[in-house]
């Protein structure tokens, strides 16, 4: 099996400095880097249902049994991406709710954990943020006023929302029969497969999810820190 190169700072053993290695600039811990290549992986269709690799190991799926892409983890190599997720931290931060930028723990109440919803995403939801399904971890209240001012997605407008959480699904590609055994064919819809969809069995996973309970609009300047 070819493994992918990876960094301790990829499994999160060592502290993220979100500033030092980005020569001043902020680069959020679930970026990508352009030296994080995607490992060399073949999907094959399985005999009894969905997909799986040819030289599969029990670190390849989740607790769902839900197959996940393979990707290197080498934090700092190369240039930052900064529209890229690296789906290791990203699954990390989204499991542990740790802040996606410095990875550290995440703002958290009784009333819930600190999200930034971006203006296009604020009715995403079918009640706004109550009820959405989101991709981006949640943040410490210092690096959301800090993503406000130097994200471009977040300087067109964002909601800080506190919210409630439970995972719901994955983002990835989603792979289909084709044909007589082992045939397939590649979508990549762009959506998130939610775990309880028997779809979620043909799907690479890239990306964890979740859905927002119990949602309140709070004013970000007049949270502390």
């Amino acid at each position: 099996m070819t493994r992918c190169p990876v960094t301790s700072l990829g499994s999160g053993s060592a502290r993220y400095n979100p500033r030092l290695l980005g020569g001043g600039s902020v680069v959020p811990y679930i970026g990508a880097w352009t030296g994080e290549p995607n490992c060399p992986t073949y999907v094959v269709r399985r005999p009894d249902k969905g997909i799986g690799y040819t030289d599969e190991t029990m670190l390849d799926r989740d607790q769902w049994g839900v197959l996940w892409t393979r990707i290197g983890s080498r934090v700092g190599v190369g240039n930052p991406l900064f529209k890229k997720l690296h789906p290791v931290r990203q699954r990390r931060a989204m499991r542990r709710l740790l802040c996606q930028v410095c990875a550290q723990p995440a703002d958290h109440t009784e009333e819930g954990s600190l999200w930034l919803v971006p203006a296009d995403e604020r009715n995403s939801g079918p009640g706004g943020p109550e009820g959405m399904t989101t991709i981006q971890p949640p943040l410490c209240v210092g690096c959301a006023r800090i993503s406000v001012r130097m994200c471009p997605a977040l300087r067109v407008g964002a909601t800080a929302v506190r919210a409630h959480s439970r995972v719901r699904g994955v983002n990835g590609v989603v792979f289909e029969p084709a044909g007589r055994y082992p045939g397939l064919s590649v979508t990549d819809r762009g959506e998130v497969i939610p775990y309880d969809d028997p779809e979620i069995a043909w799907v690479q996973a890239v990306l964890l999810a979740r859905s927002l309970y119990d949602a309140a609009i709070v004013d970000l300047d007049g949270l502390t820190e």
